[in-house]
């Protein structure tokens, strides 16, 4: 990435914050792995939860179809029966494999009926556009990449499978740690002054007011640290402008 290209990078992050709280039904309480397994880790939730919402996400996979040709009005969401789906072992560290979680979610997307399963399912088919492009930067196979047993037998080579810049490797930490899971109250500040909060309106009264009082203390963590990154910024950019102007006094 140019230095151009990455202020550039460094001001837009500078000039939104974003925080969330969400629901999570089961915790690790770990960090994200190696980017190849959190990638792993990624198609497995995406997977999983379709098949969770009666979507046939393992037609999408069968090795002698292109998912793009798959016929919407012959996909049925609804209970369904298949040998080992839930254990299915298509997912790949390739393109393909969010090509076809991809068009599983999109076919998906107007027959769930269920509002909070389809915005999850949105979710999917676009983080996975996403996972595609940032996989295709860092010069992933298109198909036939690696499965996670693989992956765990080549755990010192596992760092330079791919290659990817910090911003990339931030979007993927973000989809990662959200995963397939409900934000709950959401808030959105801009360095103009606008704030922004959503609360899901499903919220009872009183869930509503132990999220926001937990949103709170996020929040203000949020904005505190934010401060310190801008000051710091400015503190660069006057260094360096200083020290551009003095050069230019010689």
């Amino acid at each position: 990435m140019s230095q151009r290209s990455a202020l550039d990078r460094l001001k837009d992050n500078l000039l939104q914050l974003e925080i969330n709280t969400i629901l999570k039904d089961e915790m690790t309480a770990q960090p994200m792995p190696a980017l190849p397994h959190a990638l792993i880790d990624v198609a497995k939730n995406y997977y999983n939860k379709m098949i969770e919402y009666d979507v046939p996400a393992h037609l999408f996979f069968r090795a002698e179809i292109k998912p793009d040709t798959i016929a919407p009005d012959t996909i049925t969401i609804g209970p369904f029966s298949a040998p080992s789906i839930r254990d299915y072992q298509p997912l790949t560290l390739d393109i393909d494999t969010f090509d076809r979680l991809r068009w599983a979610a999109r076919t998906a997307e107007g027959k769930i009926s269920n509002p909070e399963q389809r915005q999850i399912v949105v979710r999917i088919c676009n983080n996975c556009d996403t996972l595609k492009a940032i996989l295709k930067r860092a010069g992933a196979k298109e198909t036939g990449g690696p499965t996670r047993n693989q992956l765990a037998d080549i755990p010192h080579e596992i760092h330079g499978l791919l290659s990817v810049d910090r911003d990339d490797y931030a979007v993927v930490q973000k989809i990662w740690d959200v995963g397939t899971e409900q934000v709950m109250v959401q808030t959105a500040i801009s360095v103009t002054g606008d704030v922004n909060t959503r609360i899901r309106r499903s919220l009872t009264p009183a869930e509503q007011a132990a999220l926001i009082e937990v949103h709170k203390v996020a929040v203000t963590v949020s904005v505190e640290s934010w401060q310190h990154l801008v000051a710091t910024a400015v503190d660069l950019l006057k260094t360096g402008l200083s020290i551009l102007g003095g050069r230019r006094g010689r």
